[in-house]
């Protein structure tokens, strides 16, 4: 694997954990999606392992191998719901602030191309020369 794979890749599992860490989730839909993975078949001696960002408390001896793949109870050390559903919560929660921004960013966007045309009719209506 070439640097800038290793690099990109790093920079994915980065993204992952910091996601994770900060929704308080695991997976996609839930934290057996991690079984099946490629990171998850890598892990030697070990089965239905998930991350390390995966475990509630930030504990290195946090119990996250050997999990159940399906459980109707409440895993206490590690979070169970899934990542997709809370950006969805996340995104529906922050619309307003998100469109608002998106607004704001279009208007000072449209607002330089404006100052941009006005600089240009002016240098025209100056006649200026210009200089090579």
């Amino acid at each position: 694997m070439g640097w800038r794979s290793m690099t990109a890749f790093q920079k994915k599992k980065e993204a992952v954990d910091k996601l994770q860490a900060t929704l308080k989730c695991c997976g996609v839909d839930k934290y057996s999606d991690w079984f099946t993975t490629p990171w998850a078949l890598k892990q030697a001696g070990s089965n239905n392992t998930v991350p390390q960002t995966c475990c509630e408390e930030k504990d290195p001896n946090c119990e996250r191998t050997d999990l159940p793949v399906n459980t109707t109870k409440s895993l206490n050390h590690i979070y169970t719901e899934g990542c997709h559903m809370s950006v969805v919560n996340f995104i529906d929660a922050n619309l307003a602030a998100i469109g608002g921004s998106v607004l704001g960013f279009s208007f000072l966007q449209l607002f330089g191309a404006m100052l941009g045309c006005c600089l240009a009719r002016g240098v025209n209506k100056a006649k200026y020369e210009q200089v090579a």
